[in-house]
C-alpha cells in the first residue's frame, strides 16, 4: 500500500471516529438556541421540546426566557436554565472559551451559504440523533426547489442587484449582497446572476459611478418587513443615485423568510421567483 493510500484511509477512519465522539458530547436535552434559524432547524427535526432558552428575536420568546443575541450572550441568564448544550451560529463561535469555562458544550453551525445551512441540518441531525429525520428534511427540500425550478420561464439568467436595508433609514446603511452571501446562492437557484461579485458591503464603499456600471436587469431591495410606500421610496432612492439614467426594475421583498437564512431558504426562494416574473408596471400599481 503506498503511503498516500495509506493516510488516506487513516483519514476517513479518523473522520468517523471524531464524528462519532462529536455525538456523544454534545447532550440534546437541554438546549440553549442563539438563533431564530437554529430553532427553526431544531423544529424541523422534531426537537422543539429540548429548547429551553432562545435569542432575543427568536418567535418564542413569549414563552421561553431570552439568553441573548448574535453579538451578546447573559451568561446568568444561561446558566439559570441548566442547559445541557447550546445550539449557535458561527458568529457565536467567538465565546466558545467562555462557554467551556462554564462547563457548557456549545456548537456553532453555519447559515451564511445554502451548502453551509444543508451541512448543519447533517450535523445537528448527527449531534442529537435525528438522522433519520435530516435526511428527510433534506430530500424535502430538495423537492421544494425543483418544484420551485418549474416557474422559471426566462432562458437567459437576470441580472440582479441585491440590497439589504430600509431605503428612508438615515441611521442605518444599506448593503451591497456579494458572493460570500446567502442571496448569491438564491439567485442561481432562480436562473439569476448576482450583478456584484465582490464581497458583501456597505453600499457607501462603492462610488455612484461603480454602482450605475453594474446595470442589473433587476434590484431586489430586502427590508425587515415591507411596509407602506416602500416600494415607491426605494424607486426614488434609486433614480436620485443614478440621476435618472434608467432606473431598473425594482422591487421590495422582507419578512422573516428573506431576512434570517436557514432551512426555511425554499420560501426565500419562492419570493425571489416572484419578484423576477413581475412587470414594473404591476410594481408600481
Amino acid at each position: 500500500m503506498s503511503t498516500r493510500n495509506f493516510f488516506r484511509i487513516w483519514f476517513c477512519v479518523f473522520a468517523l471516529f471524531a464524528d462519532a465522539a462529536l455525538a456523544n458530547d454534545f447532550d440534546c436535552t437541554r438546549v440553549v438556541s442563539l438563533a431564530p434559524s437554529v430553532s427553526e432547524l431544531m423544529d424541523e427535526l422534531t426537537l422543539s421540546d429540548r429548547i429551553v432558552a432562545v435569542s432575543r428575536f427568536d418567535p418564542r420568546t413569549s414563552t421561553l426566557p431570552q439568553i441573548g443575541d448574535l453579538y451578546s450572550v447573559n451568561f446568568e441568564a444561561l446558566l439559570r436554565v441548566r442547559p445541557t448544550g447550546v445550539l449557535g451560529l458561527n458568529e457565536h463561535s467567538r465565546l466558545s472559551k467562555e462557554f467551556s469555562d462554564l462547563g457548557v458544550a456549545a456548537e456553532f453551525v453555519d447559515h451564511r451559504r445554502i451548502g453551509s445551512i444543508r451541512d448543519s441540518i447533517r450535523q445537528v441531525g448527527l449531534l442529537c440523533n435525528r438522522e433519520r429525520e435530516a435526511s428527510a428534511l433534506l430530500s424535502r427540500i430538495d423537492k421544494e426547489v425543483l418544484q420551485l425550478q418549474k416557474q422559471i420561464e426566462w432562458d437567459e439568467p437576470f441580472r440582479v442587484l441585491v440590497v439589504i436595508g430600509i431605503p428612508h433609514s438615515g441611521d442605518a446603511p444599506l448593503f451591497v449582497s456579494g458572493s460570500d452571501g446567502f442571496f448569491f446562492d438564491l439567485l442561481r437557484l432562480a436562473n439569476a446572476t448576482s450583478v456584484y461579485a465582490g464581497h458583501s458591503t456597505s453600499l457607501t464603499e462603492l462610488s455612484n459611478e461603480a454602482v450605475s456600471r453594474l446595470h442589473p436587469d433587476r434590484i431586489l431591495h430586502i427590508v425587515p418587513v415591507v411596509q407602506n410606500g416602500d416600494i415607491a421610496t426605494a424607486k426614488m432612492y434609486w433614480q436620485s443615485m443614478w440621476s435618472g439614467n434608467g432606473v431598473s426594475e425594482i422591487q421590495v421583498l422582507g419578512g422573516y423568510d428573506m431576512n434570517v437564512p436557514g432551512p426555511n431558504y425554499p420560501r426565500a426562494l419562492s419570493q425571489i421567483l416572484g419578484a423576477l416574473s413581475q412587470h414594473s408596471e404591476e410594481l408600481q400599481g
